[in-house]
């Protein structure tokens, strides 16, 4: 999660919203530390309601059910960002972006971790769309844009050496490694055992040569030699199939958990499919080294080109709107409520003018801070949400207000 927010800021995004679910728990203080590290605004109700010490804003979704999700869908409505980074797994996605489609948000770009796959291209997925709660065209209208940050299984580059062969480079090996599998389902995870392997391999040596400890006092390890393993694990560093395998501080007793890895970025760019564009790609504390495939956004038509590695533009956030005003989601533009409508600085908001009132459209250079909705005269009626009053049917009377 944390690089998912030095994604964001690549992108040019300043504010986000973290939508956390009760599942995506552990993200959360890497994704505080991303936040903080990238000086990163965020929008939402303060997280430490639901989660001590957490001290950024955001969106809890308590539980995996529609009423949770319209819960969340309108507390982001009225305190909306662009970028939704989303701490939770594939049913969190088809929760959230039904009630988002619902409450008429679009536009909104969610960033998730690689490996959950939320577009539900599946033999039940009319059973997926109606647990979620809408039709498959919405959800995947939701789902459009979806960025995802993924850890390479096998590096970009090559070194000249790994640490545990003998005359091979890491990508030598790799190459080799796959041609003597001949085939078969998840042939890149060959990579980070192979690096398993090793670390532990190098462990081993540093304990039993180096520090002269025996096999049995490893079979039979004292609180003092465990601790003398982890803190040798914790010291790993080497290059291997994966690339540079390192440890860091990631706010715990020791370095870890995990290790430090390059990083790529994938887009959904069409909603019916699996298939994800390589966008770009990253280590820890270097720049992203963009493709050249283009950034998209179907929903305001926005296409962002690179060149030389580097990305040309940044993404629009939402238009921050002032009072008596409204974002539109669909077009990013701030306008005012429509005609039977008025607004509601609580919500903050437009709603309909009860029965019995009306309001037409504003004129231009109105004060739309202070407008009300008219109570119908005598001898005119309305239902909510009418533009102008109605006259009574000819034989027919009604006082002042009347629905």
């Amino acid at each position: 999660p944390e690089l998912m927010l030095k994604v964001a800021w690549e992108l040019g995004f300043r504010q986000v919203a973290v939508i956390l679910s009760s599942y995506g728990l552990g993200w959360l203080a890497s994704a505080i530390r991303g936040v903080v590290a990238f000086g990163l605004s965020t929008v939402g109700l303060p997280l430490s309601l639901h989660v001590a010490d957490a001290g950024i804003g955001g969106f809890y979704l308590s539980e995996r059910s529609r009423s949770s999700a319209e819960v969340v869908a309108r507390q982001f409505k009225q305190r909306p960002s662009r970028l939704a980074v989303i701490l939770g797994y594939h049913n969190d996605y088809w929760y959230l972006g039904c009630a988002l489609h619902a409450a008429r948000v679009r536009g909104v770009i969610f960033m998730g971790l690689g490996w959950i796959r939320p577009v539900p291209i599946l033999e039940n997925s009319a059973d997926v769309f109606a647990e979620a709660g809408c039709a498959k065209v919405a959800l995947y209208e939701m789902l459009a844009d979806s960025l995802y940050i993924t850890t390479l299984l096998t590096r970009p580059t090559d070194v000249p050496r790994h640490a545990c062969t003998t005359g091979l480079s890491p990508k030598n090996f790799e190459a080799q490694y796959l041609n003597n599998a001949q085939g078969g389902e998840l042939l890149e995870y060959g990579a980070t055992t192979a690096d398993a392997l090793c670390m532990w391999a190098l462990a081993l040596h540093k304990m039993l040569v180096q520090r002269s400890y025996t096999v049995k006092e490893l079979n039979n390890m004292n609180k003092s030699t465990f601790e003398q393993f982890q803190q040798v694990l914790a010291s790993t560093d080497f290059e291997g199939v994966t690339g540079r395998l390192k440890y860091r501080d990631q706010g715990f007793a020791l370095p870890g958990p995990d290790p430090l890895a390059p990083v790529a970025i994938d887009q959904h760019q069409d909603p019916a499919s699996e298939a994800r564009v390589r966008l770009g790609t990253f280590s820890s504390g270097s720049a992203v080294q963009w493709t050249g495939y283009a950034v998209r956004s179907a929903a305001y038509n926005e296409v962002l080109s690179s060149a030389g590695g580097v990305l040309k533009g940044h993404l629009a956030e939402f238009k921050s709107c002032p009072p008596g005003v409204i974002l539109n989601f669909s077009s990013n533009r701030c306008e005012p409520c429509a005609a039977g409508e008025v607004f509601d600085g609580s919500l903050p908001g437009c709603r309909k003018c009860m029965a019995g009132t009306a309001l037409e459209l504003a004129k231009p250079g109105e004060d739309l801070t202070n407008r009300t909705c008219s109570i119908c005269p005598a001898g005119t009626f309305s239902i909510a949400g009418q533009a102008s009053c109605s006259s009574c049917p000819s034989g027919t009377f009604s006082s002042a207000g009347s629905q």
